[in-house]
């Protein structure tokens, strides 16, 4: 029969905000619940179809993912009781939501999809379904007669509760505002909270004075009345006081004036770096120019347009350049002279050193700069004075400039970057010291040029430079440094790791300032000063906050301003806002919007993602036109380059987006190093790995001599994307190839799972990142070459060499490994030994105060509910710290996941948490907590566990063996304490099927040389001989041997984790395959309601102690007969002999599902179906609870039924191939 159903598939990733970074994601979670309050509620009571109810609040609900994330295409799995639906909707034309609650329902009335649909976001309307490991957060509607409470469930290990309750409120504001008007596109709500407006109104509030009457040359002349004395500028030998250089620069302006220039008129500057930059652009504003700087060394075509475009009257050059310039201004008409300015310097006149007194205002154009458009020609940006004089008091007040300081001067004056490192020294009477061109490029040139001019600051260094001093400058360097007290950068991401970096080298305290800025807006917009040492989680370090008379607001594509955390493109407000863009009108008006609260006011509209953090300050994203995304997951380029950053010896570090021949994105990244010394790619590949998730790590890594930079000190990351992705092959220190082809297949199957290059035989698989999930994929890929491989071998021979000789050797003796029992007759696996016989028991103690471990897990919480149902006890519960939320918060939240809102009414009086941890020393209690519960425990519950059935052996010591001796410790301290210990039937089973528990019967105890093969069991094992060893001390225990623990025996619900149950998986296999190997088996579904029952009952019957109890279903079911009631269900499984099943399996020819393959690994080793002539039983334990009245329920069709769908219905079985009969649906336990 053919199998129809296909293997799972992932909707993308959700890109919501989150308060800790994807790589320390754990599955742990909480529950918050919000009401969604009653004009809501109103509107959807009114609504007669139940689906268009569940499609308004889904299409808010994708509306809310896209209004957090600003994604243009959103998804998420719906749940209902008749199965899961992916729902996918695209933002991209702004439809209105009425639209699209259309677009929502016809998609819940298309098929249910038979495939089962991973996501890491669920919506579901009237049904509660537990939270999945890898899910984010997930959201269930339930509705009362008169309201709605959504119920959300998300992984506290990456949210805080107070984001979870600012999510909660704006899915509130943007229903409310979609149901109010319903033509409304989702963008256009204003969804902002209380708490967001207070952070924008204080980012905003930066009104502050200047003197409203000033220019950019005034500023300075006035420095030169003050201070006529003090050293101005300085370049190599030349060194020119305010009064000099105030004087020269007046010169050039009565030149300009005598020749004509009228104000207003552009005055390009085509000089070499030096003194006579500064004398040009001040004596070209003088004489009420505006300046056009041009660097030499740009292209020729380049530096034409600029003259051309700006139809320049004069150009003011040196003699050396005289001729290029001719050349570039032929066929200009309104040129009308090129000067010399060495000649203007060395005229001299009585008049000429006068300031000339242009009548220049401050809405006058000071200059132009050129930046390079993303498409065509460079733009001119028209900058006036008042920005520049406003930016001049921010930098005295933000620097705490003074007359003495001396001053860095980095920027080229074709960048804005030089307005701000002019101005700084210039307005306020400090000394500018020129930089030279090696200054510029070496950094240990740069450090000798402010040590031997004392320096006290640098204002405008490019991140790439600083980039290069944090990683690459000498100890004499850094102490050539000592002066400096603030240096600011910009130009780029600042990522945390250098400025670190920096501060550990620089030794005393110095001020980092990050600023950012475009040439539009006066340079500079915001500032971040770090004055402290950064801390470790510091990725990428803020932009900061708007500086003086700047606003900052950071929107969508609808200028609907972005809540806390949600990246946004930032429009900025400022009195220095570019007049636009010359001779483009089309492009300044794209980009200079209206100010939607201020009449005649401009925004700029910047094109730079950023997000407002929750501190006020803002982070830098990207830009607008450069997101990616990598298997659906949206790439932070910052994160990889400032991880890439902290490899040993890297130098400067760029990562860029490419496609490949697919056509698909992919990351390359380019480095260089400190010494030119080559590194391994795949070193730094695993290095990545460890510390990102794996979408992140670049599919290249290349080194290259020399990282391509602009004149501007920026990465020229256009120009790498043209670049190969020619990554350095050089093998690792101690790396020793395969030998032969075993270890060679071994190595291929190790390189492709674990994404790894040069793996060497010696290398240990769980070293280099291997786990046992790993395990299973590796088997996958070498079982059909290597049958006998087992899952167990990988823990055993951890290496490719080791590994190999075990495959070789297992082929050359499979049948002689094969140990075969002898057939025997059905047997029931009764309780064993029933009684633990020992020393008098003391007087037992009334159960008043109960200590409880493992309450936040599946059966724990069932125990812990049926505690508080039966008895009167206050609960100690022993949880660990993890995640988020509260511990009490974690605990409740599963309590009411499982049993409903009721169980939480009173539930803090009746239980304490207390943090802890079972797998440290006493418990990893606090001395007050380990003092508290041995003076008033009087019964302990022990049902932690660590419950793989794969793994390291030391690792289960811990969890399984040492917290029951800690906790039996406990236990000892005083006399009729009784302890309960949860243990499997596991072992009567396992050692039964490998011929030896015949022997315990025999002997009457557990001896202490037996073991079980399966490490899980055989911890189980070794803790049960510690309990039996202090019942037979006088230590009143219980032992209780948990079967298959299943579904709720009514509604088919099952744990949060059902990825963990050896059952689910091996149904989901057979489901997924179609097919299962025909066994002689007997099968055990214990229903997880009768198994909570069934223990605290026992538990609390004064004549039980010292007891063994078997916590099974009292009715076992044939495997052929499950086969048959999965079928019924609506499923095709066919059954084939086991050989059969096992050379289909491992036959590489035929084409099956991944995920099956890799779950049917598992159940080739004992974890799947076998034949097996035992059958669980618990005859003495079900005649006690029958006399209790406790009764378990059967596994019959109805049963199953209700676990199938269950399952489906939360998508991790795939729903049935076609459905003959009505199944049970979900329904809410209480």
């Amino acid at each position: 029969m053919v199998n129809l159903l296909t293997t799972s598939t992932q909707l993308p990733a959700l890109q919501i905000p989150l308060d800790n970074s994807r790589q320390w994601q754990k599955d742990t979670f909480a529950i918050h619940r919000f009401d969604l309050g009653q004009s809501i509620a109103d509107y959807i009571h009114q609504l007669n179809d139940p689906m268009e109810k569940e499609a308004v609040l889904l299409t808010g609900y994708l509306g809310w993912i896209h209004r957090m994330s600003a994604e243009q295409e959103t998804s998420a799995l719906f749940a209902s009781a008749s199965g899961t639906l992916p729902v996918t909707l695209s933002f991209e034309e702004s439809p209105g939501f009425q639209h699209m609650v259309k677009q929502v329902y016809d998609q819940l009335a298309g098929e249910k999809s038979p495939a089962p649909v991973q996501s890491e976001t669920v919506f579901s309307f009237g049904l509660t379904i537990p939270a999945q490991p890898g899910q984010l957060i997930n959201w269930a509607i339930e509705e009362r007669p008169s309201s709605l409470t959504v119920v959300i469930e998300y992984n506290d290990s990456l949210f805080k509760p107070a984001t979870i309750a600012r999510f909660s409120a704006y899915y509130v504001r943007l229903l409310e505002g979609l149901i109010a008007d319903s033509s409304l596109p989702v963008g256009a709500v204003d969804i902002l909270s209380a708490e967001d407006q207070v952070l924008y109104n204080a980012l905003n509030s930066t009104n502050a004075p200047y003197d409203e009457s000033q220019t950019y040359h005034g500023s300075f002349e006035q420095a030169a009345h003050l201070y006529p004395d003090h050293s101005a500028v300085s370049f190599r030998d030349t060194t020119y006081t305010y009064r000099q250089l105030n004087e020269r620069a007046n010169q050039v302006a009565n030149l300009l004036l005598n020749q004509g220039l009228q104000k207003g008129e552009f005055v390009t500057m085509f000089l070499d770096r030096s003194i006579y930059s500064v004398i040009s652009l001040l004596g070209i504003m003088k004489a009420g120019g505006v300046y056009v700087p041009v660097d030499p060394s740009h292209p020729d075509d380049r530096n034409h347009y600029i003259m051309q475009d700006t139809r320049s009257a004069f150009v003011v050059t040196q003699h050396s350049h005289y001729n290029k310039v001719h050349e570039l201004t032929a066929g200009i008409a309104a040129m009308r002279g090129i000067i010399s300015i060495e000649y203007v310097n060395s005229s001299t006149g009585p008049t000429t050193v006068n300031n000339p007194n242009v009548d220049v205002q401050p809405d006058d154009l000071a200059y132009v700069i050129y930046t390079s458009g993303s498409t065509g020609k460079p733009k001119g940006t028209l900058i006036a004075h008042r920005g520049v004089v406003n930016l001049g008091q921010i930098l005295k007040e933000q620097f705490a400039i003074t007359p003495e300081d001396i001053m860095a001067q980095f920027a080229s004056y074709s960048f804005d970057g030089s307005v701000w490192d002019t101005i700084a020294p210039l307005f306020h009477g400090a000394h500018m010291y020129m930089l030279d061109a090696d200054e510029r490029v070496s950094i240990e040139e740069f450090a000798a040029a402010i040590h031997r001019t004392q320096s006290t600051i640098v204002t405008a260094l490019p991140t790439v430079f600083f980039n290069q001093l944090s990683a690459y400058l000498t100890e004499e360097g850094y102490r050539n440094l000592a002066s400096l007290r603030l240096l600011a950068v910009a130009g780029e991401a600042l990522y945390g790791e250098r400025v670190r970096a920096f501060q550990q080298n620089f030794g005393s305290p110095v001020h980092v300032v990050n600023a950012y800025g475009p040439t539009e807006c006066t340079v500079c917009a915001t500032m971040h000063k770090v004055s402290e040492l950064l801390p470790e989680d510091v990725v990428n370090v803020p932009i900061g906050r708007p500086i003086h008379n700047y606003q900052i607001y950071i929107m969508n594509e609808h200028q609907q301003l972005a809540p806390v955390g949600v990246p946004g493109e930032m429009y900025i407000s400022t009195i220095g806002i570019a007049r636009g863009y010359l001779n483009q009108p089309d492009k300044t008006a794209a980009a200079f919007l209206p100010h939607p609260e201020r009449e005649n006011e401009l925004l700029y509209r910047s094109g730079d993602l950023a997000k407002l953090l929750p501190d006020g300050t803002i982070e830098y994203v990207g830009r607008s036109d450069s997101q990616i995304k990598i298997r659906g997951h949206r790439i932070e380029i910052g994160e990889i380059e400032d991880n890439l950053n902290k490899y040993e010896n890297i130098q400067d570090a760029v990562v860029v987006a490419k496609k490949d021949s697919s056509n698909q994105n992919m990351l390359v990244a380019y480095f260089t190093t400190q010494d030119g010394s080559l590194l391994s790619p795949a070193a730094i590949k695993q290095f990545l790995s460890d510390r990102l998730p794996s979408y992140f790590v670049p599919r290249f890594i290349c080194q290259l001599d020399v990282m391509p930079i602009s004149p501007t000190g920026k990465a020229e990351r256009k120009k790498l994307i043209a670049y190969p992705n020619t990554e350095v092959q050089e093998q690792p220190a101690g790396y020793v190839a395969p030998q032969n082809e075993t270890q060679q297949r071994i190595a291929d199957a190790w390189a492709q799972v674990l994404n790894k290059q040069e793996i060497g035989i010696h290398d240990d698989f769980f070293s280099i990142g291997g786990d046992s999930l790993h395990v299973i994929h590796v088997l996958v890929l070498l079982k059909p070459h290597y049958p006998g491989l087992k899952i167990a071998d990988f823990f055993e021979h951890k290496t490719i060499a080791g590994l190999a000789v075990c495959a070789v050797e297992q082929e050359a003796n499979e049948s002689a490994n094969v140990e075969l029992l002898p057939i025997r007759e059905l047997t029931d696996l009764v309780e064993y030994p029933e009684m633990i016989k020992g020393e008098t028991l003391p007087a037992l103690r009334t159960a008043s105060h109960v200590l409880i471990t493992g309450a936040t897990g599946y059966l724990g919480s069932y125990l812990l509910y049926e505690l508080l149902q039966q008895s009167e006890a206050h609960v100690y519960a022993l949880v660990r710290k993890s995640g988020n939320a509260s511990s009490m918060d974690r605990l409740k939240s599963t309590m009411e996941l499982y049993f409903g809102r009721s169980i939480l009414n009173g539930f803090e009086e009746r239980v304490t948490v207390v943090e802890g941890d079972l797998e440290a020393a006493r418990l990893g209690l606090s001395d007050a907590d380990y003092l508290m519960l041995t003076e008033n425990t009087d019964a302990i519950i022990h049902s932690a566990a660590d419950v793989r059935h794969f793994g390291d052996a030391e690792q289960f010591k811990k969890s399984n063996i040492l917290s029951t001796a800690e906790l039996l410790e406990i236990a000892s301290k005083r006399p009729g304490v009784r302890f309960h210990h949860i243990s499997t039937m596991g072992i009567p089973e396992d050692l039964s099927l490998e011929g030896k528990w015949d022997k315990v019967i025999e002997q009457g105890y557990l001896s202490e040389d037996l073991q079980a093969t399966n490490l899980y069991t055989n911890s189980k094992l070794e803790a049960e001989k510690l309990v039996i060893a202090a019942g037979e001390r006088g230590i009143p225990v219980n032992i209780y041997r948990a079967g298959n623990l299943s579904s709720h025996s009514i509604s088919g619900s099952f744990q949060r984790n059902i990825d963990s149950n050896a059952m689910y998986r091996m149904i989901k296999a057979m489901l997924l395959l179609g097919k299962t190997p025909a066994v002689n088996q007997w099968m055990d579904f214990t229903p997880i309601d009768y198994a909570g029952k069934s223990v605290i009952h026992l538990a609390l019957q004064e004549d039980t102690a010292g007891r063994i109890f078997h916590i099974c279903n009292p009715q076992q079911i044939p495997y052929a007969e499950l086969i048959a009631l999965i079928n019924e269900s609506g499923y095709i499984v066919d059954t084939v002999r086991p050989e059969e099943y096992e050379a289909w399996l491992l036959d590489p020819t035929t084409i099956k599902p991944a995920e099956a393959m890799q779950l049917a690994m598992a159940q080739l080793e004992g974890d799947g179906a076998k034949d097996s002539p035992y059958r669980l039983a618990n005859p003495a334990t079900a005649a006690i609870l029958e006399q209790a009245g406790i009764y378990c329920a059967a596994p019959d069709r109805q049963f199953i039924a209700a676990m199938l769908s269950y399952a489906a219905n939360i998508g991790y079985f795939p729903a049935p191939v076609m459905i003959e009969t009505k199944v049970a649906h979900i329904n809410e336990v209480v």
